[in-house]
């Protein structure tokens, strides 16, 4: 074996090394990420492994994205992306009928929350994306930020618990009554949305 097959398995184990690592660190949280957003456990799970799939078997250079640490930030963005992918494809699939007006509104909820850019007005309108601000803001100041640290930080009900010194039992109440407060104010929207998504 030369020098250059032992340089090249010398960066292939320590490339695994932080694969392994990352994958440890991080699943449990872009679980939690993807979970809140999708709302679906199974799929969820399928979206971490599906990530770290791309990473591994993908053009990335693992360990120079780890030197620079924008390693987190990338998965945190694939899964992200993954999430966007999943609510918009429900959203084809989807009838109109009034026993899905909760689906509907849910994913234009969570992927209001996700989109970091311009992308979503392409889907709703600018009344229906002030309508969602707006009802967040009219909220309880303390159903408000719980709601906000969940579904617009992405972090853990226990994260968020020993944030605001509440039980994890009140973050999950509070996230619940939040949820139906909007479904009750956004409602009128639910047609809209479908309107603008299908036309």
């Amino acid at each position: 074996m030369n020098d250059v097959e032992i340089n090249i398995n010398r960066t292939k184990d320590e490339e695994l090394m932080v694969f392994r690592d990352t994958f440890d660190r991080l699943y449990g949280k872009l679980y939690n990420f993807s979970s809140y957003y999708i709302d679906n456990k199974e799929e969820a799970k399928e979206v971490v492994q599906d990530v770290f799939l791309k990473l591994w078997e993908g053009t990335y250079d693992i360990l120079a994205l780890d030197k620079e640490k924008k390693l987190d930030s990338l998965l945190f963005t694939m899964t992200k992306n993954k999430c966007l992918d999943i609510l918009k494809h429900r959203k084809v699939e989807q009838r109109f009928s009034d026993d899905k007006k909760d689906e509907y509104l849910r994913s234009s909820i969570n992927e209001h929350a996700l989109s970091d850019d311009s992308s979503l007005e392409l889907l709703i309108s600018k009344d229906i994306e002030q309508a969602i601000k707006k009802a967040i803001m009219e909220l309880p100041e303390s159903v408000r930020e719980t709601f906000i640290m969940s579904r617009y930080h992405g972090l853990t009900y226990k994260e968020i618990a020993s944030k605001q010194y509440i039980s994890e039992k009140t973050v999950e109440y509070r996230i619940s009554y939040a949820l139906k407060e909007l479904r009750v104010k956004l409602s009128p929207y639910c047609y809209m949305v479908l309107i603008l998504l299908y036309r």
